[in-house]
């Protein structure tokens, strides 16, 4: 049997929109989502105004407004423009207790510095450096910095950016891609090619883990919701006459991504990666993604292989995050037996074992594709790393004597704390076992 026609190959878009648009799992942007059933909130845009260069507040009393960098009110004090040369970080959590370097001067030892009005602690000045740590923040978003002294006041050229505070929740998502197919029952039994893709995304923090977005705990299964004509809408698969959870699972919580004025970052690792935005329109959810253009050459994604993250771009330009995300490693299924000349019979409660790898998780899906190659059923396991698992029978159809595509991905999640917000990253890396076989 050549399944070759049934083809699907799981590029970033396909892997994406399961997550995102299949599974309707509430993941939100700015604009509008590509699915309709997900309630579409506006997420706030702390660097929309991060570029605005009225720095006219010179408000010294005003504690209660901590984000407005446009106050009319009128101060006493002479402006000194030279005083502060420049600012470093210009962003921090809305926890506050950043430490801010400020360079300039000279500084009197009098010196004391405002954010949005609210005093920072002073921790040390030289007469041209001042270290001060920021002072918390009700709301994120940009601030004016102030350097008041006895005989005058400075302001840096850059507000400073508060972002929510993210501890131990969630703060940029992403995936490190590497798929491999193996057997020999493709077209022509030629083997496709191994493919590779990146993308990444800021997002509003939650405490939540990638396998949530597509199962409801480790060590069970969820229906990915299904199009089976290509109209762009999921089937009503058990024909109430309302497409929702009931068809497929949908994660209940909003994971929101979020835009933070970068034009593009940059994946170091072996070789360097650039990501730009995955779309112009802001309307569309690639917009808020920085994801490689294409597929990308295999060899830029070694197995293990850490990449650091660098903004170059933005109000977070110079920002680096050493070893944000880790490409993960290669784990075949030792059964079902995948790696043949031909198509062998799969349940649709097999049972898969494979050698444990220390993985976060192990990822099962199958799927079918009806005659027009779209998907017809799809189910994702996510599971522990313990080297069995038997795949539920949840399954919209099994036709048996037809042809089923299976997936068995070893996953590693990061867990590494972003400078801006003090979140965490989660981006995952996935190594894709990518095989067939037919139903039974």
């Amino acid at each position: 049997m050549s399944i070759a026609n049934h083809l699907t190959r799981p590029s970033l878009s396909i892997v994406f929109s399961f997550i995102v648009t299949g599974c309707g799992i509430g993941l939100q942007t700015n604009g509008p989502l590509e699915d309709s059933a997900v309630d579409v909130e506006p997420a706030s845009e702390p660097d929309s105004s991060s570029t605005d260069t009225n720095t006219t507040d010179t408000n010294t009393t005003d504690t209660s407004d901590t984000n407005d960098t446009n106050d009319t009110d009128t101060d006493t004090g002479t402006l000194i423009p030279s005083l502060v040369t420049s600012m470093s970080p210009l962003y921090g959590s809305t926890a506050g207790g950043e430490s801010i370097t400020i360079m300039g001067g000279p500084f009197t030892s009098d010196a004391s510095v405002l954010f949005g009005g609210n005093p920072g602690i002073v921790t040390s000045n030289n007469g041209s450096m001042i270290r001060v740590n920021t002072p918390p923040a009700v709301v994120e978003g940009p601030v004016e910095v102030r350097v008041d002294m006895d005989d005058g006041y400075g302001l840096p050229s850059d507000p400073y950016l508060y972002f929510q505070d993210g501890l131990g929740k969630t703060s940029t998502i992403g995936v490190i891609s590497r798929v491999e197919y193996i057997g020999q029952y493709w077209n022509g039994g030629v083997l496709p090619d191994q493919t590779a893709s990146m993308w990444t995304a800021f997002t509003t923090p939650l405490d939540v883990h990638f396998w949530q977005l597509s199962t409801p705990a480790l060590d069970t299964c969820a229906r990915n919701g299904v199009d089976s004509d290509g109209n762009g809408i999921n089937d009503d698969v058990n024909g109430d006459g309302v497409v929702n959870s009931s068809d497929y699972y949908e994660f209940s919580g909003n994971l929101t991504v979020i835009d933070v004025g970068a034009d593009s970052v940059t994946m170091n690792g072996t070789s360097s990666i650039t990501l730009p935005r995955g779309s112009t329109d802001q309307s569309s959810i690639s917009y808020y993604l920085y994801e490689s253009p294409g597929i990308l050459d295999p060899s830029s994604v070694p197995e293990n292989a850490f990449y650091d993250l660098n903004v170059t771009t933005g109000p977070l330009n110079g920002m680096t995050v050493a070893q944000y995300a880790r490409a993960s490693r290669r784990i075949a299924p030792l059964s079902p037996s995948l790696n043949t000349s031909t198509l062998q019979a799969v349940s649709s409660t097999q049972t898969f074992s494979w050698s444990q790898s220390q993985a976060d998780w192990i990822e099962i899906r199958m799927f079918q594709v009806n005659s027009s190659n779209f998907i017809v059923s799809d189910v994702i396991c996510n599971v522990e790393d313990d080297g069995n698992f038997a795949f539920q029978n949840i399954h919209q159809t099994w036709t048996p004597g037809e042809a089923i595509y299976v997936q068995f991905t070893r996953v590693y999640e990061s867990n590494i704390t972003m400078p801006h917000n003090d979140g965490v990253s989660r981006v995952i890396g996935s190594y894709t076992i990518f095989g067939a076989g037919y139903m039974n």
